[in-house]
Formats: structure tokens, sequence, C-alpha cells
């Protein structure tokens, strides 16, 4: 089914406004410089890995993860075990043959989410740049070398958004960038389908970002001030509640009609935060596939000049359900091949609409 284009008028003239000229509003916010996460891009961008590690390397860097793990993870239980299980592969040599810092950190992210099942829970190659502090929350990480750049390339996270036929809305949302950029972006892609008859919005292929952002987009779906999402803070032993907006920019979504959430297991962390939120207020129907299963809100600690581990110190605490997604994913309500997903849920949209009209 081909997506038609929003149309607006201005001066007198019809003209076809996609969603890319949304880039135009924001373009010239971006300027920074990024430094890609992923393994590949590390390799290339520092030479520096190719010195062998030793033993005392080994010992050195395990020391340090094992420290930061009794002070910040969020599950002390789980911390003595995952640090118990290090003492032993490092007594058994299990490290020995690891003298590439890359393939030593995907051991040890390998060992460490197979005992804790915490997909947030990584060590990566991660040679700092000179100004880079030893210690940087995850989130702002997150927000500053991945949201921003990736939602500035794709219109503050917002792929395309268009109307099908049968007059239901799509949007296909790919991360949830910066409130302050990736918000007025959003208010204007609600306010172009309010008159939708029904909504499909598109997670596939949304790997997360920030948790502001998901309370913003959530509050077009639900009513003022509704408690969204709790999240505990080992660090501080603090809770902070998170609430829908009392006011949206632009008018919220008419709770009458049908939301579909389509996902598939790339979609992860915030955008699993966003469905299970909807889906808990039973806001939603979710069509797709399991997801991937990130609940935990996570920091950045250096365990050595060129290598970082990722330590959640959080939980999210869904205030309905009293538990989050955390290892078990949002479990859809018709669950289907990602590839099957949109067809099914604009199926079951026509098929609604149908049921309800006089």
């Amino acid at each position: 089914m081909r997506i038609q284009p929003i149309k607006t008028r201005k001066n007198g003239t019809l003209r076809d406004m996609h969603i890319s000229a949304l880039s135009l509003l924001f373009c010239f916010l971006f300027s920074c410089q990024i430094t890609a996460l992923s393994f590949a891009t590390q390799v290339q961008n520092n030479a520096g890995a190719s010195k062998p590690l030793s033993a005392a390397d080994h010992a050195k860097i395990i020391q340090q993860l094992k420290r930061t793990l009794s002070q910040r993870y969020v599950f002390p239980q789980v911390a003595e075990q995952l640090n118990q299980m290090l003492d032993d592969k490092l007594k058994r040599g299990a490290y020995r043959s690891q003298k590439d810092r890359i393939e030593f950190a995907r051991t040890l992210t390998d060992h460490l989410q197979r005992v804790s099942n915490d997909k947030h829970l990584a060590v990566r190659f991660d040679a700092p740049e000179p100004d880079q502090q030893a210690e940087l929350d995850h989130e702002d990480l997150e927000k500053i070398d991945f949201v921003e750049t990736y939602a500035n390339e794709e219109n503050q996270g917002i792929k395309r958004i268009g109307r099908l036929s049968g007059n239901i809305g799509y949007i296909d949302l790919r991360i949830f960038g910066l409130t302050q950029f990736a918000g007025p972006a959003i208010a204007i892609a609600m306010q172009s389908l309010s008159n939708s008859d029904a909504l499909i919005i598109d997670l596939r292929e949304n790997l997360g970002g920030s948790p502001d952002t998901v309370a913003f987009f959530a509050s077009y779906f639900l009513p003022p001030k509704t408690r969204l999402n709790d999240i505990y803070d080992r660090r501080e032993d603090k809770t902070t509640q998170t609430w829908s907006l009392s006011q949206t920019p632009t008018p919220s979504y008419d709770s009458n009609k049908k939301v579909y959430l389509l996902t598939s297991k790339k979609t992860f962390s915030a955008a699993e935060d966003f469905a299970y939120t909807l889906q808990s207020m039973k806001r939603c129907t979710i069509i797709g596939e399991v997801t991937g299963g990130g609940a935990h809100p996570t920091m950045k600690v250096r365990l050595s000049n060129q290598i970082a581990a990722f330590i959640p110190y959080g939980r999210s605490v869904n205030p309905i359900t009293e538990t989050n997604w955390e290892g078990v994913g949002v479990v859809p309500e018709i669950k289907v091949d990602k590839t099957q997903a949109f067809k099914t849920a604009y199926s079951q949209a026509l098929r609604e609409l149908a049921e309800t009209k006089p």
C-alpha cells in the first residue's frame, strides 16, 4: 500500500509536505562531530588497539570492572555473582589468549550477559578523545554521540509520515531524539495526522534514545498528568517518577481512535519504554515481534585507556505492572514476523474501522 505524502496549503498553492522537509527547520542546530560506538568503527579509528594485552592488563581491567559493578550495578546481589564469575575465569586463565582489546571486550560482554541476562551491561573497546571525561552517563552519551546525529539525518528520528487509503496515519519513528529538537518534529507530525481515523507507529527499526522524548510522545495518547514510569537509581537510592504533559503543543490524538505499534527484535530501550507504557494503559495494539528486552538506564565508566564498561545503574518500574520488560521484551498482542507487521496492522485497522462505521 503506497503511503500518500501529507499535503498542506501555503500561499494558495498545495505542496507535498514530505517529512524530510522538517530537517530544514532543525539542521542548523547540529554541527558536532560524531564518534561511532560500533566495534568496526572503533577498529578503524584507533591504531592503539594493535598493542597486545598482557595478563597484568587483564587483571587490572577486571579489578576495575569488579569495583564498578559493586558500586554501581543496579542489582547488588547479581554484582556479587558477576564478580565471582570474573574471579573464577581469571584464575582459570580464561582470558589468557585474549590479546586483542576488541576481542577481550566482546568476551567480557558475553560472560557478563550470560550471568545477568542484562543486554545493557557491556564492555567495549572505546579509546577516549583527549578531553573526554573518565566517566559519562550513558544516556547523555547517547544524546551527544548517537541521538542527535542520527535524528538529524532522519528528521529528528522520523523517517517518514503519511496517510494511507482509508484515512489511516503512519509514522516511521527510528529513534527518540533529544526533546528540544525531536519534540517540535513530533508535534508537527501529530498535527498533520490528527484528523486520521487510526494511526500506525512503526518502531521496528527504533533502537531507543531519550526517555524524556518517550514521555513527550506518549503524552499525545494518554490523559494529561498520567504517571508513566518510575526509575530507581541505585547511585542515589532514589526513585524518580515520569508523568505525561499537562498539555501537548499540538492537539493530542483522540482517545477513541485506535493506535497500532509495530515492533521487531531490534526495537530496544526507549522504544520499548514507549510501547510498554502504552500497552500497560491499554492505549495501543502491538503487532510484530517480541522486542529486545533492555529496560535499565546505563552509564559509561572507563576501565582503561581504551576499554569502557556500560553499567546499568537503575531500573524502570511501571506503576501498573510494577515490573518492566528487562530480559523478556515487550510482548505483542499479535505476534507476526516483522516483515508482516505492517500488512497485518493495516488490515486490522481497516477491519476495525469498518466495524465501527454505521
